[in-house]
């Protein structure tokens, strides 16, 4: 489940391209390499491979390059995840349990290396561009490595900023991601992305 969640986050965070239709891809690239601090509220629902909801959930992320970003669920529970450059935290609250691993260690194989300055785009994925539906322009991606959760992911996007993201795994599961009220080129305080263990939870060092 800790892995799980980790690459759902990397994939969230990833994937951002330009308003043309024709340039879905290109669009993409070019905002990966501009990305600057941003934040946004989010929706989440995950389906079994029948297509029935088993899951939803909502909350808040802050994202700032090269190495930092927070994402908390507040819907149905509460739970926190923290990268401060160095370590990742895992905070759940209803356990009242915080698991800390090094970063580089938690992360190592996972796309948020793409967000930190890592392996360009097309070195690890496949892009295609797939139009527009919906009044979104959307790009697919496909993983080259087999190594990862997800088989594909699909970006829908609208005015250059992420606004659908869909992931599926090799056993059919698919998680739905929808952003609200996304801003970016922010000044984000720096103690947004830093993570002190509430006094008298259990710490799981990983």
């Amino acid at each position: 489940m800790f892995q799980y969640a980790l690459r759902l986050l990397f994939l969230s965070l990833l994937l951002a391209c330009g308003p043309a239709m024709a340039d879905n891809v290109d669009s993409l690239r070019q905002f990966y390499a501009r990305t600057t601090p941003l934040q946004s509220a989010f929706s989440q629902e995950v389906f079994d491979e029948k297509g029935k909801v088993t899951e939803r959930m909502s909350g808040q992320l802050w994202l700032s390059r090269p190495d930092s970003f927070r994402w908390e669920y507040r819907q149905p529970y509460e739970q926190v995840i923290v990268n401060d450059g160095k370590r990742l935290w895992m905070y759940d609250v209803d356990l009242d349990q915080v698991t800390v691993r090094a970063a580089e260690q938690a992360l190592a194989g996972a796309p948020v290396w793409l967000l930190n300055g890592g392996p360009a785009l097309d070195e690890q994925f496949s892009l295609q561009d797939e139009g527009q539906k919906d009044g979104l322009n959307w790009v697919r991606m496909i993983p080259k490595s087999e190594e990862g959760d997800f088989r594909l992911a699909r970006m829908g996007l609208s005015q250059g900023l992420p606004q659908v993201l869909e992931l599926t795994d090799a056993l059919g599961q698919r998680t739905v991601i929808t952003f609200q009220d996304m801003s970016h080129n922010l000044v984000i305080p720096a103690e947004r992305f830093r993570f002190t263990p509430p006094k008298g939870v259990e710490v799981v060092e990983g």
